[in-house]
């Protein structure tokens, strides 16, 4: 990250950004792994709590956005100004989920956009993302 902010050099620049890539992607697959090891041994617990959805969101949008435009693409989130902020559930699984699903549509998109569209609907008299 300092090397991207601070050299002037920009075939430097582009081994640090792969670097940096590379590394996420080692990450990913580690935390996948561990993971896949946690449901099998039955070890995995779902943490049920309330989270706030619009601070999550922002925070993918900024980190996937960084990533699309990089690629050339544009980035876009659609979400309904009627969306509940709180929701009850588990905020890293479902960060997790949401980040592999828009991380793999920006690096299989080679032109043009990727757009995440949220939606919901009330079910028994509770509102569900």
């Amino acid at each position: 990250e300092m090397i991207i902010r601070e050299c002037e050099d920009d075939s430097i620049v582009e081994y640090a950004h792969n670097i940096q890539d590379a590394s996420r992607t080692l990450l990913a697959l580690v935390n996948d792994i561990l993971d896949f090891s946690k449901i099998e041994s039955g070890m995995l617990e779902v943490v049920e709590e309330a989270y706030s959805l619009k601070a999550m969101l922002r925070a993918l949008e900024k980190e996937c956005r960084m990533r699309a435009e990089d690629k050339g693409l544009n980035f876009q989130f659609v979400v309904p100004e009627d969306t509940p902020n709180v929701l009850l559930g588990d905020e890293v699984r479902v960060r997790q989920v949401l980040l592999n699903i828009l991380t793999n549509a920006i690096k299989y998109t080679m032109k043009g956009s990727v757009t995440m569209t949220l939606s919901y609907e009330k079910k028994n008299n509770k509102e569900s993302a």
